[in-house]
């Protein structure tokens, strides 16, 4: 939180003039913003022999901030479902589905039905009381009316984003959590729908596996972006990392400070040379808001309201971090062994 104090410009005179605009005398205040916090805040404060402060305070978050709550929730609903699926001890019993709690147990679609109630996600929904999703053949509808997009068919692997929900009307749900991997409520210990003992028996009643097709006859998203809430890109770093991202005046340079990547305040995404000139964009003025090295390895450009506009590289093949390197090539890469993935093919210029 903030706590900027402030007071009458006159009171202060010459020290005004040197701090400068947008000052009260004692401090400059210039794009104020809590990131993440979910309401503006504002601070009032006494100073010394003072008034009550007579400079108000109000800190706006910037529009690429409208939608990190909602991205935090998506990550906290794969989060949840891991966590569920691999730290707990969380069995698989159709007859005890509700009890959701580490020793508890579960079935796939109380799995996510109440992942996404406890992380926000299902507004009004309620399974135990049986209100709204409750099972596997109205998930689709309940979902809907929760703003939720229903794709049928369902989405091929490649356009899966973390967060997503695989469903099979008749029998079966699971959630995507990014990297070729999904969280799912299988089948109790002796491969029953019920009757087991409580908790996870076999190690595997709920678990993360490779993603594989059911068949899914469809996918509900959220339209919220994923991930949520990732991290800004390290000060003075040539580099991306995965789940670091670029918001509207950042950027990152190469090693020898001769290129830099910026993501300008027009929501044009730039890679330009020292001289300033530019050798690759992406033709998003007035559009792009922020661009994310995703856990899924894809790196993607989304506007304000959570929508993509670009994407580079490739689901599922590793990529971790995006490079800009002295030649002028910006370059995403994976580890083990090294390997370039995309590249914007610049070097040179």
């Amino acid at each position: 939180m903030f706590c900027l104090v402030g007071a009458d410009p006159a009171d202060y005179g010459l020290s005004r003039v040197l701090v400068g605009p947008k000052s009260d005398g004692l401090v400059r205040i210039e794009l104020a913003y809590v990131r993440g916090a979910h309401r503006p805040y504002l601070y009032k404060s006494l100073w010394g022999t003072y008034d009550p402060c007579k400079l108000t305070v109000l800190l706006h978050r910037p529009r690429h901030l409208a939608k990190e709550r909602t991205m935090s929730a998506i990550q906290d609903f794969v989060n949840l479902a891991v966590n569920a699926c691999t730290k707990w001890n969380l069995g698989y019993d159709q007859s005890n589905r509700l009890d959701f709690r580490d020793g508890g147990e579960t079935d796939c679609s109380a799995l996510v039905i109440i992942c996404a109630e406890k992380t926000g996600l299902l507004p009004g929904n309620d399974i135990k009381a049986g209100k709204g999703a409750t099972f596997t053949g109205n998930m689709a509808a309940a979902f809907a009316a929760r703003g939720w997009q229903v794709h049928r068919p369902a989405l091929p692997a490649s356009q899966l984003r973390p967060g997503d929900v695989l469903l099979n009307d008749a029998d079966h749900t699971a959630i995507y959590i990014g990297n070729g991997q999904l969280a799912q409520a299988s089948i109790d210990e002796h491969g029953n729908a019920a009757g087991g003992a409580s908790g996870n028996q076999s190690g595997r009643e709920t678990n993360v596996m490779a993603y594989y097709n059911f068949p899914w006859t469809a996918t509900l998203r959220h339209p919220a972006p994923a991930p949520v809430n990732p991290a800004p890109a390290t000060p003075g770093s040539d580099r991306l990392i995965t789940g670091q991202s670029l918001h509207m005046g950042e950027s990152i340079k190469s090693r020898d400070g001769n290129h830099t990547l910026i993501l300008q305040l027009d929501g044009n995404l730039v890679l330009y040379t020292a001289p300033g000139k530019p050798i690759w964009n992406t033709a998003t003025v007035g559009t792009g808001d922020h661009f994310v090295l995703q856990g899924d390895s894809n790196l993607v450009l989304y506007d304000n309201a959570g929508k993509p506009l670009h994407a580079w590289g490739g689901q599922g093949t590793g990529a971790n971090h995006l490079v800009v390197q002295n030649d002028g090539n910006l370059v995403l890469y994976k580890d083990d062994p090294l390997q370039a993935i995309w590249a914007t093919n610049t070097q040179g210029r």
